[in-house]
């Protein structure tokens, strides 16, 4: 990711660009080597990975459950 963000801000391209990945932890990095690089992230339902033990390698971290928990409708 380094050389990435290194050719586009070599070549004044930062407004124009967005860093797009399934590696939620490359993009991390991007935010770190240039804050105002924007980033997506892309993600898919099997890299989720929504109830299963840890964090998926591919969310840099970040852990996602599925709550069972039914809504209570007076509250919404």
């Amino acid at each position: 990711m380094p050389a990435v963000v290194s050719e586009i801000e070599k070549h004044g391209m930062v407004e124009q660009s967005t860093i797009q990945s399934f590696d939620w932890g490359a993009l991390q990095v991007v935010a770190e080597l240039n804050p105002d690089l924007p980033w997506v992230a892309l993600t898919n339902h099997d890299f989720l990975q929504i109830g299963e033990p840890g964090a998926s390698p591919w969310l840099g971290g970040l852990v996602l459950y599925r709550s069972h928990r039914k809504r209570d409708a007076a509250s919404e």
